[in-house]
């Protein structure tokens, strides 16, 4: 409940209006949802916060496509970018990027001495 009366989900006009209200004797009531919001936000609940999702797939399918067709630098920078807010996501773009690099290294190799011609 006290997440819900925090500067982490209220900002200042919404606070100084929850704390007129609880001066007032309004007891508050919030719904479930909010319940469960705030006890994911405190860590109460093991299910991973909202803005930490995964990768759409719309958004595997161009990073896989970029990496190929331009380089895989970009997946590196796609992890290194979300690694903080989104390590679910981020988990992805290494899972995916790291076959990838593997792959066009060993043809580079290949082609760099003399095994592809």
């Amino acid at each position: 409940m006290a997440w819900l009366f925090s500067s982490h989900h209220l900002n200042e006009p919404e606070l100084q209006e929850a704390e007129r209200r609880i001066r007032a004797g309004d007891v508050p009531d919030p719904s479930k949802a909010l319940r469960g919001m705030a006890q994911r936000a405190m860590g109460a609940i093991d299910a991973p916060a909202p803005e930490d999702r995964s990768l759409q797939p719309h958004e595997v399918l161009l990073l896989v496509v970029t990496e190929v067709v331009l380089t895989p630098l970009v997946g590196l920078a796609l992890w290194h970018g979300l690694r903080e807010r989104r390590p679910r996501a981020a988990r992805l773009v290494a899972r995916i990027t790291v076959p990838i690099t593997a792959v066009l290294f060993v043809i580079w190799l290949a082609d760099r001495f003399g095994g592809i011609r």
